[in-house]
């Protein structure tokens, strides 16, 4: 069989519709988002791609020995948040800290073999691979990023 294994982002859960498809628009354009998008707004809406994506090639694909997954390695420091406020940064630390969830980028990793493995999650969250639903996204709006995905693909 086919595993297709995302890689995604607990990021994707702050997109909105109405900002993912205003990305969408100026990628498909070619033209800067007005007002610009911070680099952390672009990543989610990146990330919501590509859990839209997993969702519907899941969807279209799904069956015949076709699965698949998104793995979310869980809170890592990364250079996204480095660029965040001070304060904001500093509280996202402190409770990632407490709560034992900042995990290191090769911890991270752990997750995407994980997902590898586990034919039947479909979504999978840090290095023990808990099994969580993906955000309750805009199914109008998931079906478009997918649709406009596999559009760029050219199939």
């Amino acid at each position: 069989g086919i595993r297709f294994v995302a890689v995604g982002s607990f990021t994707h859960r702050t997109t909105s519709s109405a900002r993912i498809r205003r990305w969408m628009a100026a990628v498909h354009e070619g033209t800067d988002i007005k007002p610009p998008l911070t680099p952390a707004a672009a990543y989610s809406c990146s990330k919501t791609a590509v859990v839209a994506y997993a969702w519907g090639a899941r969807r279209r694909w799904g069956g015949d020995g076709f699965t698949a997954c998104v793995a979310d390695p869980g809170l890592v420091d990364t250079a996204i948040n480095r660029e965040w406020p001070a304060a904001l940064r500093g509280l996202y630390l402190a409770v990632a800290r407490v709560t034992g969830l900042l995990t290191a980028s090769s911890t991270g990793a752990a997750a995407v073999l994980h997902a590898c493995f586990d034919e039947e999650a479909t979504y999978v969250y840090g290095a023990r691979g808990v099994r969580v639903q993906p955000s309750d996204t805009d199914p109008a709006a998931r079906e478009e990023v997918f649709d406009y995905l596999e559009d760029l693909a050219g199939t």
